[in-house]
Formats: C-alpha cells, sequence, structure tokens
C-alpha cells in the first residue's frame, strides 16, 4: 500500500499546481497577487514594530508615504528587470515593458531611495529606519518566494534529487516558458530561499533583545542577500538566455556583500546613531504587537490599503498570462525570445 503524502507535501502540490485565481477572456488573476500583497504587509507590520519597540511612533501625517513607497519598490524592481533584458529590450521595448516581470534586486534599490525620503520626512534617525525595511523584508520575502513558487517563476534547474518538484498546470510560467519540462523534477530554489528568510527572521527575532547596535541588521541583510543570492543561483534556470548566464544579479550580489564598508566608514556621517547601542522602550512582545496595530490610528487600514496595491500590481494580468491588462495584438510569452536555445532537461 502507498504512504499517503504528509500534509505538507500536499499544501506544498497545491501550492504548486494552482497558479491562477481566476481566468476569463480579457483578465487574468493570479495567486501571485496574493502573496505579493502578504509579503508587502507582512513588511509594513514588521517595520513598524522595529520602530515601535525602540520609541518611535508612527507619524500619521507621513501615511501617504506608503504609497509611495510601494510605487518605488514596484518601480524599481520593475526596472531591473527590463535592465537585465539588455539588447533584448532595446530591439522590441513594446513587447518587454507591457510584459510582467520584476527582479527584487530593483526593488531593494527603489526601498533605499524610499527610506531616505521617509527618514527625512518623519524625522526618524536612518539607521533604525534600514534596520527595521531590513528586518521587515525577512518576513515578507518568506512569503513572497512562496508566491515566486506558486507562480512558477525564478524556477530552479532539473534535478533527479528527492527534493525535486514537478509542475504539471501548464499555467505555471515554468511551462508557459518551457512545456518540455512538465512533470520533470526542478529544485524547488523558491523554497529554499523562503526557508532561509524564514530561519533568518526568526534568527533576528531572537536577537534583538540583546540591543543590537543601529545599522548590524542592515549590514548583515546585506551580507546574507548577496551571499545567499549567489548561492541559489546555483540551483536557478530562470538566469540563463540562450545558454548565457545574466550576470546582472551576480553583480548586485557582489555589490550587496560589499556594500557594508561604505556603511561602516560613513555611517556615522548619514546618521550620528549608526553603531549605537539602543534600548528598547517597549517590550519586544505579542502584546507590543497587539498594541501597535490596534492603538495606532488608521494604520491597519493603510496596511490594507498597501496589501491591495500590491495584490492590484502583481495579481492582475491581461487575456494573456504575462502581461498587464492593455489591450494586446498577438504577443504571447510563450514566443519570448529569451528561452535557452536547448532544453533545459539537459
Amino acid at each position: 500500500m502507498q504512504k499517503k503524502p504528509s500534509v505538507l507535501l500536499r499544501a506544498i502540490k497545491r501550492v504548486q499546481d494552482h497558479p491562477v485565481l481566476y481566468s476569463g477572456k480579457k483578465i487574468h488573476i493570479v495567486y501571485f497577487g496574493i502573496f505579493s500583497a502578504l509579503n508587502a504587509m507582512s513588511i509594513l507590520t514588521a517595520f513598524y514594530y522595529y520602530l515601535f519597540i525602540h520609541g518611535y511612533a508612527v507619524p500619521e501625517s507621513t501615511y501617504y508615504m506608503l504609497p509611495v513607497g510601494g510605487w518605488m519598490v514596484w518601480a524599481g524592481a520593475r526596472l531591473m528587470h527590463l535592465m537585465a533584458l539588455g539588447k533584448k529590450f532595446y530591439r522590441n521595448p513594446r513587447k518587454y515593458l507591457f510584459e510582467t516581470g520584476f527582479y527584487f534586486q530593483g526593488g531593494i534599490v527603489g526601498a533605499v531611495l524610499w527610506s531616505i525620503l521617509y527618514a527625512s520626512v518623519a524625522n526618524i534617525p536612518l539607521s533604525f529606519v534600514w534596520d527595521g525595511l531590513c528586518f521587515g523584508t525577512l518576513l515578507g520575502q518568506f512569503f513572497g518566494r512562496i508566491g515566486c513558487f506558486n507562480y512558477g517563476c525564478c524556477y530552479g534547474k532539473t534535478t533527479t534529487s528527492r527534493w525535486g518538484v514537478a509542475y504539471t498546470n501548464l499555467k505555471s510560467k515554468i511551462l508557459r516558458l518551457h512545456p518540455e519540462l512538465q512533470g520533470v523534477r526542478v529544485h524547488p530554489v523558491q523554497l529554499y530561499k523562503a526557508g532561509l528568510n524564514l530561519a533568518a527572521f526568526t534568527t533576528l527575532m531572537c536577537l534583538i533583545p540583546l540591543h543590537l547596535p543601529n545599522g548590524l541588521i542592515t549590514i548583515g541583510f546585506l551580507i546574507y542577500h548577496g551571499a545567499t543570492r549567489i548561492m541559489m543561483e546555483w540551483f536557478r534556470a530562470d538566469i540563463y538566455f540562450h545558454q548565457k548566464r545574466n550576470r546582472i544579479t551576480y553583480y548586485f550580489s557582489v555589490m550587496a556583500i560589499l556594500s557594508p564598508i561604505p556603511l561602516l566608514l560613513f555611517g556615522k556621517a548619514a546618521d550620528p546613531l549608526f553603531g549605537q547601542r539602543s534600548p528598547l522602550s517597549e517590550p519586544h512582545s505579542l502584546k507590543s504587537v497587539n498594541q501597535l496595530l490596534f492603538h495606532t490610528p488608521y494604520l491597519i487600514e493603510i496596511i490594507l490599503l498597501i496589501g491591495a496595491i500590491m495584490f492590484v500590481g502583481y495579481g492582475i494580468h491581461g487575456k494573456t498570462l504575462g502581461r498587464f491588462p492593455i489591450p494586446e495584438r498577438g504577443t504571447h510569452e510563450h514566443h519570448r525570445d529569451d528561452r535557452r536555445g536547448r532544453s533545459l532537461r539537459h
């Protein structure tokens, strides 16, 4: 008698094989939008929680900055995707402008620019803003990478390992680009990174009561992101175009690993509190989370609004999956020229 799969394996299979929430003649809604909303909402919640326990209240006058931040992160992720396409984008800009595609690294650049604006407007030391955003991003990207696994993007190389997973739904992005991989085991690299992100976030949760020096979380996050990105790319297949590796994410990862050097040299100039230990003004507990969310006017509504914006930005596609909901002229994702020159099976 065949052993019944565990609850976890059944849940993974369910997430893997159902990328589309709604499919209509003129519009598609993908579950990735829900995971993107969870990503954004958890980042904001953890970010404001970090500020709250360090004695920085959420100024209502800065709420308008949150949609601005969401747009800057979205635009940065889009721009880096277009940059990564290189010459292909210039050969057919209309085609790629209207296709969905995002690079997390570009979102980080957008978030850094927003953090500088936000720290100035909210009158909060920059190192606290950076640390709070990095703290929240680890939790948010746990959901974000599960969303990638669900959608079928950021997919792994083929493998015979028992850890491999096989996509079967032809609406998954990996099979829209490479239908020959239907039923073929690939590394669930998105889940590898999701697990690492959750472990890193949990570790920080345990370390926060130790009164870490301001800026240390940011430094650790940059090194962690760059190192794990390089490590994960050993298992990823989507970074190859016509058998050539796309190097832009690798260069960005190296820059992330090296960026703590200027931070250590010039952090004090950007924020006099950089490197100092700051005691917690509120207990690091679920009670503080409750106090933040339910006793700060309109904060829950704002977080839900940002989640809705992210859902629309990432979850609504046109009549062709992989394209924004704009009028189309017969361009389909499976005709893209960024496919590898040979089957990914080999």
